[in-house]
């Protein structure tokens, strides 16, 4: 796994799972490393990595039954931070295996994997459209799919990860560029 973080500074920080230099850190017997990418936490702050491992000692297999499997078991690894608090306001972007899973809008970090899930269950546009417009149009569709939501405007960016202030921050542009490309096209229909 590889997470790439970019800052306003044009500084870029790359952290790879793939280059532990010491596999006893993990255990003897480790067959199975789980790596939790905190992204629920960077609303708090920071961003945290943590590791699992899985003890597959031979002592698991005692007293088994013929054809009986052993567990492994989980055991804590480490923790590592990622971000702290005194460069979160100046985290730009946050790539997860190049995929872009966060970015600043407005002042504000989106939670871009929420954001990507609903866009990919429900946004049926051209592929080249900004993410602006994607969050526009993905907002609308949620709010004619939920009309308990359609009046609150901050359930519905909750639903797609993004603070309610970054959305209203580019959505105002963002809807009146839909509205004028709308109009263009009814008037070349004409």
């Amino acid at each position: 796994m590889i997470v790439r973080i970019t800052y306003d500074d044009s500084r870029t920080e790359i952290f790879r799972t793939d280059e532990l230099t010491d596999a006893k850190s993990l255990g003897e017997h480790n067959l199975l490393t789980n790596y939790e990418l905190k992204m629920d936490e960077i609303a708090h702050d920071s961003l945290w990595l943590e590791m699992y491992w899985y003890d597959a000692a031979p002592a698991y297999r005692e007293g088994l039954a013929k054809g009986e499997i052993p567990v492994a078991h989980r055991r804590i690894g480490w923790r590592f931070l990622l971000i702290d608090k005194s460069e979160i306001e100046h985290v730009e972007e946050v790539f997860l295996d190049n995929v872009l899973v966060t970015w600043r809008e407005g002042g504000q970090l989106v939670f871009g994997a929420l954001f990507n899930k609903q866009e990919r269950l429900y946004y049926s546009e051209a592929s080249h459209a900004s993410i602006s417009r994607k969050a526009v149009l993905l907002r609308n569709y949620l709010a004619r799919k939920h009309p308990e939501l359609a009046n609150d405007p901050d359930a519905l960016c909750e639903l797609i990860g993004y603070p309610p202030e970054a959305f209203a921050s580019m959505a105002a542009h963002e809807s009146f560029e839909i509205k004028k490309e709308q109009r263009h096209r009814e008037d070349e229909g004409k």
